[in-house]
């Protein structure tokens, strides 16, 4: 909450977002309602509760189990089921809650894949007031897939969630 309130956004720090991070948690220790305790404290606060969330996860799976758990947030959901959905749900603007797997990224034709049509994701939405959730962030979001997510959302705040330690993270103290 500290750097979502506090935190420079690429705007002010001229490079990056220094609003978000990583947050580790294992498998089974309550990774869906931590999500969901961040999105009600951001709606009880005044400078975050007008905040997009924007979900991403890359099994149907996973993000099942977390819009289901979403819900307990009383917020708008919006789940972008095809690639064509994804723009018009991201463009909005507004406190809402948008689920979207990775996937839904495409751009290249490529990828294209089930004959779906494949998405405009150039600077959909350039408001600061937007928070990305990136469920299992070591797995898919290092990419093209993410790099249009970026892309689509170019300043908004961005949380990452793993249960991977990255390397530098073993490091001793003071390292």
């Amino acid at each position: 909450m500290e750097r979502l309130e506090h935190g420079k956004t690429r705007l002010q720090d001229g490079e990056f977002d220094r609003r978000g991070g990583v947050i580790f948690h294992t498998q089974g220790s309550g990774k869906s309602l931590t999500m969901v305790f961040l999105i009600r404290r951001m709606r009880s606060h005044p400078k975050l509760a007008s905040f997009k969330i924007v979900f991403i996860t890359d099994r149907t799976d996973l993000q099942t189990q977390l819009s289901e758990t979403a819900e307990l947030t009383g917020d708008v959901l919006y789940i972008a089921k095809k690639v064509k959905d994804l723009p018009k749900y991201l463009k909005l603007q507004g406190p809402s809650i948008v689920f979207a797997m990775v996937q839904k990224y495409r751009t290249d034709e490529e990828d294209e894949k089930d004959g779906e049509p494949l998405a405009d994701l150039d600077n959909l939405n350039s408001s600061e007031e937007i928070l990305v959730l990136a469920d299992e962030a070591h797995r898919s979001h290092a990419k093209n897939l993410h790099a249009n997510l970026m892309g689509a959302l170019p300043n908004a705040a961005k949380i990452g969630f793993t249960g991977i330690r990255l390397t530098h993270m073993n490091a001793s103290p003071g390292q």
